[in-house]
């Protein structure tokens, strides 16, 4: 028994030894070892700033400022040679010797100051870790003693300043303050002018969208902003043929003598859906539901081809997940059925009119009206998803064909004068050499945002677009006031635009808008920045659009996270879901394109008013976007 106990408590004693020899050790670290080291880091740490300020004085001394910085010209006259100044954006004793070196011989005196600062400087240093490495040995003091509670609290305290130091004397935190100077009510008040009942709704082509033009250019005249337009002017006139809805929309059931039998109301029942110039007419047939299985994926997209289906006189009624899969060029017209109520309030104008196969008329109807015209058929709406739900990949079936319907829509084709407003703020950095060896200015960043709205339907409603896209329009005119009110003034050139367009699925052309104004065409676009629906919408962060490029994204979301905003790379901005925008000319310029997630929601209806704007996402996004810009258009590198 006794031996058994021996053998049973082994390896405790084996565990105590251990306990024992590790504490012993730990001891002798902390009392012998620790104080050693930590005295030398510290004499070696003193000593090291005494290099620094060396270091920091040599690279100033040859234009490498801490925090940034560049040389200028400052004057120049007749065959005079022109004075270069360099300077930092921070007061620097290196700044200070760089900008006597050219002319010391006859100013030698103003080299003393910071040479003499510098001398000292350096000195004390030394001296200081001298000293100190001297009280050190004699005192024999425990520098162990000093590492308790208090002292840990203190280092703590301590870093969290210099955190707070760093963060605001780097360039994010010195133009930080700038961009808080966004102000949301004058942005609020540019809204108030575009959404007003005299400008009409903006449409391209109208008085309405020439008044909003000449409104943009006068807020950017009393803001500063240089005319890049043509001909000295602010604005950029391009003529083009455009489609304009005068006439009301019809939807009807018809006999067979083609009267009406029911007359569907606009904007309750249906609403034109104009996906394409050539879908508009007016046509008849009868009226029969289609509905295809899951969607195949994009290799296998004909197997839903209805030129095998007998429909060219049919009027066919889709869901909105068939339409966008199916070919509806073998229909003679299509309705949609409205997946919300708020989709037939939705107005989409006519795109730019070019040659092109003329599908048929699109319209969309409510659910109340689809199920009236399926009855019809003989069934129901209920009837119609039920025999959707059962359809497998690559299968199709329909209803029996009902009533006569007669679809009308009529748009009236003028040829419109297009007016985009530019203005610029130069850049600085004349003297500023970029990575490519070309000076700064020579480079550009463009904000734009389409002023342009949906006028008024033709039976009087107006749509105000607030958020679509008064909102983008006035968070760029006060992004420039800020801009041009500051002293930290953009060294590359910064161009606001507000073009037209937006509005009819066209994008915003660099090529076109740098020939605007003579020498421009001979700039470089370095990044593009675009905005819409920063408003408001039922999101609760700012959406970056999906084309968005990597490196502005990361830089974005940087700077979101500096001023207290979330970012998602997934929201929706207020042409969420809709056709790719067309582009003349090659973009290689990085985009970055801002909303805010959600604006869809009442985009496109009489709703998006001036009362749905959020002054504090309005502020919160132009804030945060204003930042950006002044990262984009005043640091070398950092992006």
């Amino acid at each position: 028994v006794v031996r058994s106990q021996a053998i049973a408590t082994r390896p405790l004693l084996f565990i105590e030894a251990a306990n024992v020899i590790g504490a012993g050790t730990l001891r002798v670290i902390v009392r012998h070892v620790l104080p050693q080291l930590m005295s030398s880091l510290l004499v070696i740490s003193v000593l090291e700033m005494g290099g620094v300020l060396m270091l920091l004085a040599e690279l100033g001394f040859l234009n490498i400022f801490l925090g940034g910085g560049f040389r200028v010209m400052i004057g120049e006259a007749a065959r005079m040679s022109a004075l270069i100044a360099s300077f930092s954006d921070v007061p620097e004793w290196g700044a200070m010797l760089s900008n006597i070196r050219n002319w010391w011989r006859s100013y030698p005196w103003m080299a003393w100051y910071p040479g003499v600062a510098f001398f000292i400087a350096i000195v004390a240093f030394n001296l200081w870790g001298e000293g100190l490495r001297r009280f050190l040995d004699a005192s024999r003091l425990n520098v162990a003693r000093l590492f308790n509670r208090t002292f840990l609290l203190a280092a703590a305290a301590a870093a969290v300043i210099m955190v707070i130091t760093l963060r605001t004397t780097s360039p994010l935190g010195l133009y930080r303050e700038t961009a808080e100077q966004f102000d949301p009510l004058k942005a609020m008040t540019h809204i108030s002018v575009l959404t007003s009942p005299e400008l009409a709704g903006r449409e391209t082509g109208t008085p309405g969208a020439e008044l909003a033009a000449q409104y943009i250019a006068d807020q950017m005249k009393a803001i500063g902003l240089m005319p890049g337009g043509e001909k000295g002017s602010y604005f950029q006139v391009q003529p083009a043929a455009r489609y304009h809805l005068l006439q009301l929309p019809l939807l009807q059931i018809i006999d067979e003598n083609l009267n009406p039998i029911y007359s569907y109301t606009y904007r309750k029942d249906f609403i034109e859906w104009p996906e394409w110039v050539g879908t508009a007419g007016r046509v008849d047939g009868l009226v029969i539901g289609l509905a295809t299985g899951p969607d195949p994926g994009t290799e296998n997209k004909g197997q839903y081809s209805l030129r095998n289906y007998d429909l060219l006189d049919k009027i066919v009624i889709l869901r909105e997940e068939d339409f966008l899969r199916m070919e509806i060029a073998y229909t003679s017209g299509v309705l949609v059925i409205a997946d919300d109520p708020l989709d037939i309030q939705q107005r989409f104008l006519y795109p730019q009119s070019f040659w092109q196969p003329s599908p048929p008329p699109v319209m969309r109807i409510s659910r109340e009206a689809a199920d009236m015209l399926l009855a019809t058929t003989g069934g129901s709406l209920a009837d119609y998803e039920q025999m959707a739900a059962r359809l497998g990949v690559g299968e199709v079936s329909m209803t029996d064909t009902g009533l006569r319907v007669l679809m009308e829509t009529r748009p009236t084709e003028s040829f419109d004068d297009y007016t985009h407003v530019i203005g610029y703020l130069p850049g600085t950095g004349s003297e500023v050499q970029a990575p490519g060896g070309v000076n700064l200015d020579h480079y550009v960043i463009m904000v734009g945002a389409y002023y342009d709205g949906l006028g008024v339907a033709p039976d009087g409603t107006l749509y105000p677009g607030a958020n679509d896209n008064a909102s983008g329009v006035a968070a760029m005119l006060e992004m420039a006031r800020v801009l041009a009110q500051t002293p930290y003034q953009p060294k590359r050139t910064v161009i606001f635009v507000a073009w037209a367009g937006g509005e009819r699925k066209e994008g915003l052309s660099i090529v076109n808008l740098m020939n605007a104004k003579v020498g421009f065409s001979g700039l470089a676009v370095d990044a593009v920045i675009e905005l819409s629906g920063v408003g408001t919408g039922d999101g609760e962060a700012i959406a970056l659009g999906k084309d968005s490029s990597y490196r502005l994204v990361q830089l974005y979301d940087r700077i979101a996270n500096r001023m207290g905003a979330s970012i998602t790379t997934r929201g929706r901005g207020p042409h969420f879901g809709m056709p790719a925008q067309f582009v003349f000319g090659d973009r290689k310029a990085l985009s970055l394109y801002v909303s805010w997630d959600g604006s869809d929601r009442l985009a496109h209806t009489p709703q998006d008013s001036l009362e749905m704007i959020d002054p504090e996402k309005l502020g919160l996004t132009g804030r945060t976007t204003l930042l950006t810009l002044m990262m984009l258009s005043r640091e070398v590198t950092g992006w």
